[in-house]
């Protein structure tokens, strides 16, 4: 018998949360008339809370509300009201598979790893090995369900607010929407994954000298500084850069 409330849940960085949109399209098209809701971080929320193919988005902040064991017990405690009948985790991660048990969800899909002992379907977790892309890893993970899919189109709706804002910022800066603009994020989520912040200005200069575009400086609040020392480095005209690095929301740079 097909799931009538399910719940997804993507706990994990946002760039994966948007990854996930094509396995919520699929699992809509296949169960038009199923509840689903979706379990994300409170800064994946501006990513998914317009997304058409959802009945609902979850916030678990597991940094901060939800950070110890006694608050999440009460969230998985008020989850359970819900009366969710699956849940698919999409990551595997002691919480996202220890939640849904405790909240009662009678079947509960996610990787062999990290707390698996809490899932009653267990996929066997084979991402290291890099044959797939992460959307279609996602995808996979449905074929329990029997739902399969090679539509990896992603889907980030913009917030019209949002567009006004940037719209009207760029036309304060004397940019129309004819003007080419390039985005450049040097930031990552750890040390290791960060590209040298002079191989961003020379790329920056490169970009500017050959294309004629503008750059548009972006970052998360806790990059900003980072990513302003590209200044630093940059061999062209500094008006070619347009700082926006720690400035806009989610929705903003989206648009």
């Amino acid at each position: 018998m097909d799931p009538k409330r399910i719940l997804l849940i993507r706990l994990d960085r946002i760039g994966d949360v948007i990854l996930s949109t094509p396995a919520i399209k699929a699992l809509r098209d296949k169960l038009p008339d199923s509840y689903i809701a979706f379990m994300v971080g409170p800064h994946a929320y501006e990513l998914v809370k317009d997304n058409p193919y959802l009945n609902e988005v979850i916030i678990y902040d597991k940094n901060s509300a939800q950070r110890s064991f006694i608050a999440s017990f009460k969230f998985a405690r008020e989850l359970r009201k819900k009366k969710f009948d699956m849940a698919i985790a999409f990551h595997p991660t002691l919480r996202s598979h220890l939640i849904p048990f405790i909240a009662g969800i009678p079947r509960r899909i996610g990787y062999d790893r990290k707390g698996s002992i809490f899932l009653t379907e267990k996929v066997i977790h084979e991402k290291e090995q890099g044959e797939f892309h992460e959307a279609e890893y996602v995808l996979k993970m449905l074929e329990v369900l029997g739902v399969k899919s090679s539509d990896k189109t992603l889907y980030l709706k913009v917030n019209e607010d949002s567009l006004k804002k940037i719209k009207e910022e760029f036309l304060n800066l004397g940019i129309n929407e004819s003007k080419k603009i390039v985005a450049i994020h040097p930031g990552a989520s750890s040390v290791s994954k960060k590209w040298p912040i002079e191989r961003f200005a020379e790329i920056a200069d490169y970009i500017v000298k050959n294309f004629n575009v503008k750059i548009a400086l972006v970052a998360g609040k806790s990059d900003a500084e980072h990513a302003k020392k590209i200044y630093k480095y940059l061999k062209s005209d500094q008006s070619n850069i347009i700082d926006l690095a720690g400035k806009t929301t989610l929705g903003e740079l989206a648009a």
